[in-house]
């Protein structure tokens, strides 16, 4: 993973970390930007639920194919600089946290659900375009018209389909009609 900087005490931020939680953020701060005045802080504190659940999520899925390794190597469970994060798992665990928080706030599924669009909108997006910066979830080779220099999970940058910002765009593109029905 690419590091963006270094805090003090050599603590280094990878940049995908560091768009993931930009996406996240700017998510959140749409999600109570549309709210009612009242519900804002609620939701927004329901989306971070989400979002944590999210995160559990995408990591046990990761974990579990490979679990005969992590067994034997239990302090690398928790890290995660070198990978580890499954977008089924992060979509399973954002359901199953939205299901189980969304009644505790008084709110039906799909009422949650449809509030907190933005904030997966953005922070897929995000997570999109932080893989294109890292290398991970690349195009094809190509040497056709609308292919660009990427990176590979090696470190090679070759021309390639813009895959990520392909689905970068496309996420928002298909979250903003979705919004607007």
């Amino acid at each position: 993973m690419s590091i963006a900087f270094t805090l003090p005490g050599n603590i280094p931020v990878y940049v995908f970390s560091l768009l993931l939680g930009a996406g996240a953020a700017l998510g959140l701060a749409w999600v109570a930007w549309q709210a009612e005045p009242a519900a804002a802080l609620p939701l927004v504190r329901l989306g971070a639920g989400v979002i944590i659940g999210s995160l559990i999520g995408a990591r046990l899925a990761h974990l579990a194919p490979y679990w005969s390794y992590f067994r034997t190597h239990p302090a690398e469970i928790a890290q995660d600089p070198f990978g580890g994060l499954t977008w089924p798992g992060a979509a399973a665990g954002g359901l199953i946290t939205l299901a189980a928080l969304a009644p505790l706030g008084g709110l039906s599924l799909p009422r949650a659900a449809d509030a907190l669009l933005p904030a997966a909108l953005s922070t897929a997006a995000a997570a999109w375009l932080g893989c294109w910066l890292d290398g991970c979830a690349y195009g094809d080779l190509s040497s056709a018209w609308g292919s660009v220099p990427g990176r590979d999970e090696w470190g090679n940058v070759d021309p390639r389909v813009p895959l990520q910002l392909a689905a970068a765009l496309l996420t928002v593109a298909f979250g903003w009609g979705l919004d607007t029905l």
